[in-house]
């Protein structure tokens, strides 16, 4: 990955126009704290209910797509695969309305999409049959599904990082340790903070805001907290789409990998 600032190729994007105004149930809901469960967690299932995220572009990622043309899978690309059946398993964490994990699909891999909210599962389920495409859905907590001990070659984070460092890094990073093997590619997509873009406010039953972007994180915190865990190969600034925004909002393309024993 280059290291060129706000690198993004504008995918076309169906616009919510809505977004910001009278009409607008997401903004409402942030307003009042209606998206909120008991102890200030997002309400992920009540968010896809009422309306479409500002995340949920309907497309796959533009920077994964990159990441995919220059590694498909093939045991030369994911060393980490021992399987006889020589297919390459990713996991897509938080995989929403599965635009991200029917694309791993479609290029080969062996994918599970695990997501904790129904509705968006059942989205994903619907764009999963108008494509044909045929692929592993888990509908659970994702700290719930890691106690099962199954390992991929890829994981996908294309959202779950940046939202739940602040409060269960500690489970999160236990988590990535329980499904990654010698060798797994951990690619994580995630706001961005730098002197240009500090931290947002967002998600917060306190912060009377509307929606400004995902949560953002630092170069640093990826050494810092990711590093832990896996060693940083490239990270690269980019640009998150967005239904709502057409600008998009400062974003990260990070790629790690679990250290492989000699």
């Amino acid at each position: 990955m280059s290291n060129e600032n706000n690198r993004f190729d504008p995918p076309n994007i169906p616009m919510d126009l809505s977004y910001g105004s009278a009409d607008d149930e997401f903004g409402k809901g942030l307003h009042d704290g209606a998206l909120y469960g008991a102890h200030g967690e997002p309400n992920w299932d009540l968010m896809y209910r009422i309306g479409r995220p500002p995340w949920d572009t309907g497309i796959p990622a533009p920077p994964l797509l990159r990441f995919l043309d220059a590694n498909p899978p093939t045991r030369e690309n994911y060393p980490s695969c021992t399987s006889d059946l020589d297919k390459i398993t990713a996991l897509d964490l938080g995989s929403g309305t599965g635009a991200n994990a029917i694309e791993l699909h479609r290029r080969g891999f062996d994918i599970t999409a695990i997501e904790h909210s129904p509705m968006a599962m059942e989205r994903a389920y619907q764009r999963a049959e108008e494509m044909e495409a045929v692929l592993r859905f888990v509908l659970a907590d994702v700290f719930e599904f890691g106690k099962r001990e199954e390992k991929f070659d890829l994981i996908l984070d294309a959202g779950v990082y940046h939202y739940i460092r602040k409060a269960r890094l500690e489970e999160y990073l236990q988590l990535l340790r329980r499904i990654s093997k010698p060798g797994t590619l951990f690619f994580c997509l995630a706001g961005r903070e730098d002197d240009k873009n500090p931290p947002s406010p967002t998600f917060s039953p306190e912060v009377k805001e509307p929606y400004q972007g995902p949560p953002t994180v630092s170069e640093d915190h990826f050494y810092d907290e990711l590093g832990r865990l896996f060693d940083l190969e490239e990270l690269e600034p980019i640009t998150l789409g967005s239904p709502k925004v057409s600008e998009g909002f400062p974003g990260w393309a990070c790629l790690m990998r679990f250290p492989q024993i000699d």
